[in-house]
């Protein structure tokens, strides 16, 4: 298991309170994680203001192995201002449509993933699995 030096940093950026949302709420099931964070677009955010907490934020986690970014939207301004990043930045990658199963999947496989890219396709895989349509029961119906 890796320490603190050498592991995978995490930021959650969105819209809103959504993303300090998200990260409170790991929080509940990881107690407070190394190298985890959460930056808001709040509407008095301007784009150049939010462009360069977002840089600050990405240092302020990075231990060494890169960091990946969780963000809410495709195409908006958070995915928007983190393309420019990722553009300026080395070893850091972004997965859109983030939701709370994605968020504890890296958590947790991190410190066991060999490259931020492999974290970066976990996010992508978890996030999307964890998508289920609910029906109500028959019995035919398959559940936890």
């Amino acid at each position: 298991m890796k320490g603190a030096i050498g592991i995978i940093g995490i930021v959650v950026i969105a819209h809103g309170g959504l993303a300090k949302s998200l990260e409170d709420t790991a929080n509940l099931f990881i107690q407070n994680p190394d190298a985890f964070t959460s930056l808001d677009l709040l509407p008095e955010s301007g784009t150049e203001s939010f462009m360069e907490k977002l840089q600050e934020t990405i240092k302020e986690v990075d231990r060494g192995e890169g960091v990946l970014v969780l963000i809410d939207l495709f195409g908006g301004t958070p995915a928007n201002s983190l393309w420019k990043v990722i553009s300026l930045t080395d070893n850091c990658l972004g997965v859109t449509g983030v939701n709370l199963g994605m968020v504890l999947e890296v958590l947790n496989k991190r410190e066991y993933t060999s490259s931020l890219m492999d974290l970066m396709n976990d996010a992508k895989e978890s996030g999307t699995k964890g998508i289920q349509g609910l029906q109500p029961f028959s019995e035919n119906s398959k559940c936890c």
